[in-house]
């Protein structure tokens, strides 16, 4: 359970959110997360779920694996540097793909 709570920790740094709102990604209080993140109890799966739903990697939490460990070195290297960016960041990064990127749906 020690390494979960590093790793949650860890997760929640870089998402750049203090506990109180990290908490409230999962739906739990504040005292919850800071149980989790003591190791002094584990989350239910809800609390995973919707980390999940937030953008949260759960299988990092989970097994010590990024998502992107199974991905060759440039996507891996582009999921790491999304990971560091911020909400709005994000977003404005999207907008600019969203440019550059034809459609899935565009068909000739």
């Amino acid at each position: 359970m020690a390494n979960f709570a590093l790793r949650l920790k860890e997760a929640r740094k870089a998402s750049r959110c203090n506990q109180t709102d990290f908490a409230a990604l999962g739906g739990v209080g504040l005292g919850s997360q800071s149980r989790y993140e003591k190791g002094e109890t584990a989350p239910g799966v809800n609390y995973l779920m919707l980390l999940g739903a937030n953008e949260i990697d759960v299988g990092y939490l989970l097994t010590g694996r990024h998502t992107s460990d199974s991905l060759d070195q440039e996507t891996s290297a582009i999921v790491s540097s999304v990971r560091r960016l911020t909400g709005d960041q994000r977003r404005s990064l999207l907008a600019f793909l969203a440019t550059i990127v034809p459609d899935s749906s565009d068909t000739d």
